[in-house]
């Protein structure tokens, strides 16, 4: 197999694989666990680039990549959706293979994978403890947090606001 480029649908327990050669044709197309991915991502070739919608996990999944010395790329879903054959017809399958073709694309606008330390700030902003005058988040937007992270959880330390005291 001499895979060139790889699109990735990330979703909670399965993650979906479309890749291509260098002509464009399918190579693979398969479903991994989060465990799976990683074994399978290290026997890719160090040049080879790969596609996925950006969100949490893409971005922890990113800084992986880039440490296997792989290519990863990161778009906005509204941008791949214009690639996917059917508009009927969303699946997983689909998804991972209109990344692929979206990620070939020499046009594409790419979002920049985020550190760790931006990302931990921006999920703190998204949980709404940040905002003022709220106690607690609501119970969805910690489990996003918890489920966007797939390493160990930082999140920063909130100091009180003198008038709370």
């Amino acid at each position: 197999m001499n895979i060139t480029t790889v699109g990735i649908d990330l979703a909670k327990e399965i993650i979906t694989v479309y890749a291509q050669d260098a002509t464009g044709h399918c190579v693979l197309s398969r479903n991994f666990k989060f465990k799976e991915l990683s074994a399978w991502l290290v026997q890719l070739p160090t040049a080879c680039v790969v596609g996925m919608e950006a969100c949490s996990t893409a971005h922890h999944w990113g800084r992986r990549m880039q440490a296997m010395g792989l290519q990863p790329r990161l778009m906005a879903a509204e941008f791949v959706q214009a690639f996917r054959k059917s508009k009927s017809a969303k699946n997983d399958h689909n998804d991972a293979e209109a990344i692929t073709i979206a990620v070939r694309q020499p046009t594409m606008r790419f979002v920049a994978i985020k550190h760790e330390a931006q990302q931990s700030r921006l999920s703190w902003h998204g949980t709404g403890y940040a905002k003022a005058g709220k106690k607690s988040a609501p119970p969805s937007s910690i489990d996003a947090v918890v489920c966007c992270w797939s390493s160990a959880i930082r999140l920063p330390v909130v100091l009180r606001h003198s008038s709370e005291a």
